[in-house]
């Protein structure tokens, strides 16, 4: 056996080498045809570098570029189907705001061996760019709301920033007159306090709207102060009136009034205008006799004791003062009813009524010295 295979074996290693150098050879020969793929370019995957005055604004086509073939199976079959491009924007090759790739094979960094047979949809790869500016825009305030509701005024606005720096193609840049804020979403800031009766001030973030390609030197987050109000509303209402005075003064005068009851304007919240009940104000008159040494009768500024978050109009009534020559249980009838709660008021120094609020009652406890409240029946 083995003398067969050794028999001529000096023809036979010629032949078997004839053979793959026959393989080699014509293995150059056999072509086959293929499809690459130029995938969609952008700026941050595709462009290498720029000028440093100059920035990207469009790259075309905006889809992918086919690229069909031929060349010798063993390179062909060997590439990658994706074609992988990095582009770099020389100054000097810009013309018309433009450069302008053409599609070969330098420009795909293929093998001299392999010809391109076609390009669909474009032979060119055209990168448009602009000059870049900088530029200070101011920010518009004018904005508009989300969650906002009927009852609350459009909030009075202060921004922390009242323009910004941007930059980008001068084209864009240039014709900005304001910068447009995204709508403001008071939801969440109203959801934390969901009855506003006098003012409630909130800092919310509000974002911009830049166009595409203008950027700012600074952060795109602008804090704004609101100042949320409610809608007010007026509304009339009769309250009794009742007399301020010393215990013992009941005793020794006779009050009337011209009218018991005054028609006051309430000032308030609309909301909550219509829910307010008559007994939630007291209506008095501050009266001691020194202010009748001269007159029986006078017009005095009536006081109205109202919660914090409305307000009342000024009023006054004619009050006439009669001292009494016998006091008995039956002749006090005609005189307000005497109450007599451990309270003290200060009369003003003016003749205008005052409106005191919660946190500051116009009636205080004092022990040492108590008056009565006595109101008209």
């Amino acid at each position: 056996m083995m003398k067969r295979l050794l028999y001529n074996w000096e023809y036979k290693l010629i032949a078997l080498l004839l053979a793959i150098s026959l393989y080699f050879y014509t293995s150059d020969l056999i072509t086959i045809n293929r499809r690459l793929v130029i995938p969609v370019l952008s700026e941050e995957q595709h462009i290498l570098s720029t000028p440093d005055d100059y920035v990207v604004t469009a790259i075309e086509p905006m889809t992918e570029i086919d690229v069909y073939i031929t060349g010798p199976r063993k390179i062909v079959q060997n590439l990658e189907e994706q074609i992988e491009l990095g582009l770099t924007i020389d100054k000097s090759a810009i013309r018309d705001g433009m450069q302008v790739f053409a599609i070969n094979n330098s420009f795909l960094d293929l093998d001299p061996k392999i010809k391109i047979e076609e390009l669909r949809p474009t032979k060119n790869i055209i990168v448009k760019v602009s000059r870049q500016i900088y530029r200070t825009v101011p920010i518009n305030t004018e904005l508009t709301f989300i969650g906002l509701p009927e009852t609350l005024l459009v909030p009075e606005i202060k921004l922390d920033k009242t323009d910004l720096e941007v930059f980008g193609p001068e084209e864009l840049v240039s014709e900005l007159e304001s910068l447009a804020v995204e709508p403001v979403d008071l939801s969440t800031a109203l959801a934390a306090s969901p009855e506003i009766r006098i003012a409630l001030e909130k800092v919310v973030p509000i974002k911009l709207k830049l166009p595409q390609g203008v950027r700012t030197t600074d952060s795109t987050t602008v804090y704004a102060e609101f100042i949320l109000r409610p809608k007010m509303a007026s509304r009339e209402m009769n309250l009794p009136v009742s007399v301020l005075a010393e215990p013992e003064f009941a005793t020794q005068y006779r009050v009337e009034f011209a009218s018991p009851v005054i028609t006051v304007t309430v000032n308030g919240p609309a909301s909550y205008l219509d829910e307010l009940k008559e007994d939630q104000l007291t209506a008095f008159v501050n009266i001691s006799a020194d202010q009748f040494s001269d007159a029986s009768s006078k017009r005095l500024p009536v006081y109205v004791r109202n919660p914090s978050w409305v307000s009342v109009s000024p009023s006054q009534v004619m009050v006439t003062l009669k001292k009494r020559t016998v006091v008995d249980k039956t002749n006090l009838q005609d005189s307000p009813k005497i109450i007599t709660p451990e309270v003290k008021h200060t009369p003003p120094d003016d003749d205008q009524p005052i409106v005191p609020d919660d946190d500051q009652p116009i009636l205080e406890r004092d022990d040492r010295k108590p008056r009565s409240i006595l109101p008209e029946d």
